[in-house]
């Protein structure tokens, strides 16, 4: 006849994986991301950062808070907020914004040597009507650059909307 072994039962628990095994000691393990980042710098430009895993180590470089009126909330105050994202694993920056429905967000980059700015990371919210948090998509790490929203305060029938910009201030 064979002879059974104690083995380990595995449980995952909420804190991190835990193994029992029969005779009853524990042993506590530290649990494993279930996603790594799959890109770095340039192969992360315009990228979605939560789909690429860049958000799991992301700290904010950078605040804005504001209150604005616009006609859209009856004129009643509503307070923005305006974060400049760092993954130091992706290498990577992008815009973190709560704001309301049909706001741009993007990273603003500058040429230091020329002055010249260009946007990265463009992205439009839609089919959401309440305040709400959305992230742009990513830019290089390595630019000097600002998080940016531009929030639609008026729509004509012509087409031609007007946007009220906010920014964070240019930082490497």
């Amino acid at each position: 006849m064979k002879q059974r072994r104690p083995g380990l039962l595995r449980f995952i628990v909420a804190l991190g994986l835990i193994e029992i095994n029969f005779m009853g000691t524990a042993q506590a393990q530290q649990a494993q991301p279930i996603v790594a980042p799959t890109c770095v710098g340039e192969s992360c430009i315009d990228q979605n950062p939560v789909a690429y895993g860049c958000d799991l180590d992301a700290t904010v470089e950078d605040e804005l808070t504001v209150t604005v009126n616009r006609w859209q909330d009856a004129w009643l105050p509503q307070t923005i907020v305006v974060q400049k994202m760092y993954s130091a694993a992706c290498q990577a920056n992008w815009t973190r914004a709560y704001i309301p429905n049909g706001t741009y967000l993007f990273i603003q980059e500058i040429n230091i040597v020329n002055k010249q700015r260009s946007a990265r990371g463009m992205l439009q919210t839609s089919g959401i009507t309440a305040y709400f948090w959305a992230n742009s998509n990513m830019s290089s790490g390595e630019l000097t650059n600002q998080a940016c929203v531009a929030l639609p305060i008026f729509s004509g029938s012509s087409g031609h909307d007007l946007y009220d910009r906010h920014c964070t201030e240019f930082s490497q």
